[in-house]
């Protein structure tokens, strides 16, 4: 039985599996959606519906509390960063990772 985890409340934010971000008191997990097209080629009586990659991930973080020293390493938009929570209180401890990467245009 597969267990899925949307949200986690009272968590810690770890940053690069290193240092202790922040306190969370809420945070909704992304969820990731496919995206299709529609493709008609030549000489085809119908479209075909065809995979053409994956949405944008948004996660919300409703903090409790951060550090603004530890925060000013996730600003560069030339760095990709990892971010980890942690839930602190359940009995069953429960663990979302989320790997973000900025790219610039």
């Amino acid at each position: 039985m597969n267990i899925q985890i949307n949200s986690l409340t009272n968590a810690n934010i770890y940053i690069d599996g290193v240092g202790l971000l922040g306190r969370a008191e809420e945070i909704e997990i992304a969820n990731p959606k496919h995206k299709m097209i529609d493709y008609k080629g030549l000489g085809m009586a119908g479209t075909a519906e065809l995979w053409a990659g994956v949405d944008k991930l948004e996660s919300k973080i409703k903090w409790t509390s951060f550090d603004a020293s530890t925060l000013t390493l996730s600003t560069s938009p030339f760095q990709t960063h990892s971010f980890q929570a942690l839930e602190t209180w359940s009995s069953t401890p429960a663990r979302a990772e989320v790997h973000s990467s900025r790219w610039c245009t």
